[in-house]
């Protein structure tokens, strides 16, 4: 039997050569680690201080113009259109409290989950008693319809740096349920693109309209067992979800609310005495958002695309947040975390594929990697301008070690000749 050869030693030139790669990598990650750490930091610096909005907003805007709008599903508009302006409310602003209070009678026999009244009610006094709402159906002795909440939009003064709630019904005590009913604007352009699902005020946070009427829906039957809103639900319950940042409403859509499931006051009054409005209404079990839609409304904003009424971005927002549509709040622990991987996956990437071919394929690369890290993060590709620096900052830092290795063997070469 033949003795068993002893493996053949390694031979010392490849030993040296590994050695010399795993020295050239640790030397390259070490001088690069400095220039990762001091881009993001400089990076999360300019993201607290606003310095890249702008860049997010347009990159927002391209984005949601090319993405698929959240298309209306839980919410319907009980719109004052023009025609209804005119011939219910005469034209007259604030709108008549008795002609209102018979929208939102109809409104509620129609037995939505949840009712949201984006009108300014300020100097209006809105009568209207609970017990007379009844099914027509009704035989006597029957129990009367059981009305839905309500959720009246309040607005805000500006006192300073500080907003300053206003009484939604005057004369009314105790008041209604209320939420915030309306959006502050970019300062940058003066364009509606986030929300704040709570905001703070002079009498401590308040719920946002949107927000308040989406926590009411998901807690009502049948929707508090629904499966497809079990997501929401625990973001409801989440305490993180509530804290003071701009969610972003990613489900503008560009063909506007008004196109689909909108019932004109008009119409809606129509209904009053159907017996079938009350047993199938088309508003049953949904969000019922009541607003002005009429040309002469003051509660109008400009969006990134196109003009919107108030109450159809309300109806937008909720839409969102139910078809969790909006983008991750600002987590800068993890936007930090997820830019310093970037970086050190470039160069990591380097030592594998050091020639120009890699440098070529890795630089085409940093624009994927930043709206991919963006998408990571915020589910929007509208913060790629987040990753982008310290991706930059590694392929400079690349270039600058090809230039410093070359001069370093120039040297060389001309010491020995």
């Amino acid at each position: 039997m033949k003795a068993r050869k002893p493996p053949k030693s390694r031979p010392k030139a490849l030993h040296h050569k590994s050695e010399d790669e795993k020295h050239r990598f640790w030397t390259h990650l070490k001088s690069a680690t400095p220039v990762i750490l001091l881009i993001s930091a400089a990076t999360l610096i300019a993201t607290q201080f606003g310095w890249l909005t702008g860049l997010g907003s347009s990159s927002l805007d391209l984005f949601l113009k090319i993405t698929e709008p959240a298309a209306p599903k839980y919410v319907w508009l009980i719109a004052i259109t023009d025609r209804d302006y005119e011939k219910l409310f005469k034209r007259t602003s604030p709108l008549n409290g008795r002609v209102l209070a018979r929208v939102i009678q109809v409104t509620a026999k129609g037995q939505p989950s949840v009712i949201g009244v984006d009108v300014n009610t300020s100097k209006s006094k809105i009568v209207f008693a609970p017990e007379l709402l009844k099914s027509p159906a009704s035989n006597p002795g029957e129990p009367a319809v059981p009305w839905p909440p309500i959720i009246w939009a309040q607005n805000a003064k500006q006192e300073g740096d500080e907003l300053r709630p206003q009484p939604v019904l005057d004369g009314v005590d105790p008041q209604p349920l209320t939420a915030l009913g309306f959006f502050l604007r970019d300062a940058n352009d003066r364009v509606v693109r986030r929300y704040r699902r709570m905001i703070p005020t002079t009498e401590g946070e308040k719920a946002s309209l949107p927000w308040a009427l989406v926590k009411v829906f998901c807690s009502r039957e049948p929707h508090a067992g629904d499966p497809a809103l079990a997501d929401v639900r625990k973001r409801i319950s989440d305490p993180a979800s509530q804290r003071e940042e701009w969610p972003l409403i990613l489900g503008f859509s560009q063909t506007r609310h008004l196109n689909t499931r909108v019932i004109p006051a008009e119409d809606l009054l129509a209904q009053e005495n159907s017996p079938g409005w009350v047993t199938n209404s088309p508003i049953k079990d949904q969000i019922a958002l009541i607003g002005g839609v009429f040309s002469e409304s003051a509660d109008q904003y400009d969006t990134n695309v196109g003009q919107f009424f108030g109450v159809e971005l309300i109806a937008q927002a909720i839409e969102a947040e139910l078809q969790m549509k909006t983008v991750r709040p600002l987590n800068e622990v993890f936007m930090l975390l997820v830019d310093i991987c970037g970086g050190f996956i470039l160069v990591v990437w380097r030592f594998f594929a050091p020639a120009w071919l890699g440098f070529t394929l890795r630089a085409l690369a940093v624009p994927l990697l930043a709206v991919g890290s963006s998408w990571f993060v915020f589910l929007s590709a509208a913060h790629w301008a987040n990753f982008a620096p310290v991706l930059l900052g590694v392929l400079l830092h690349e270039c600058y070690d090809h230039w410093r290795e070359y001069r370093e063997l120039r040297t060389r070469a001309e010491g020995h000749s």
